[in-house]
């Protein structure tokens, strides 16, 4: 990628041939690698900053692309933030099951419209605060209880 890269000015395409032997045969694969050099606005640093979008793909090279990916990446981070979210279950209870899905759901709901407000917390950070949360007013509910139940 770093060669590719060097050789681009703005946005180029190469063909690329990836080669490899497995059980005493040869394989050849062809695809297309799409170079788009660009700037971003980095958050942190509050500047701009030189970047290289390297794609691997059959679409066409265009500035599209880098749209299309986020898209497609958003998928994949969706899928993988939301399996932090479930709740492990030994249960094959369906019903028992469904209900930690939906909660796990309603769990990155909340993380992403709080994101409007905290943009910098990631999702294992929010569950985290949760947890504590919970922790926190479960064992203060349960003293309070044990008082009351205590002075009757």
């Amino acid at each position: 990628m770093k060669k590719y890269i060097f050789q681009t000015d703005s946005i180029a395409s190469f063909c690329h041939k990836i080669r490899w032997n497995k059980n005493f045969s040869y394989w050849e694969i062809q695809t297309k690698i799409v170079i788009i050099k660009g700037k971003y606005f980095n958050q942190k640093k509050k500047q701009w900053q030189n970047c290289s979008w390297c794609f691997a793909t059959n679409l066409r090279q265009s500035l599209y692309l880098i749209s299309k990916y986020k898209q497609r990446w958003q998928i994949e981070t969706d899928f993988r933030v939301h399996d932090e979210a479930r709740i492990k279950s030994k249960s094959n209870g369906p019903i028992i099951r469904y209900f930690y899905f939906l909660t796990s759901l309603v769990l990155v709901a909340n993380w992403e419209s709080n994101r409007i407000l905290h943009p910098e917390i990631c999702f294992k950070k929010y569950l985290k605060f949760i947890e504590q949360k919970f922790m926190k007013d479960t064992i203060t509910w349960f003293f309070i209880n044990c008082f009351e139940y205590a002075e009757r």
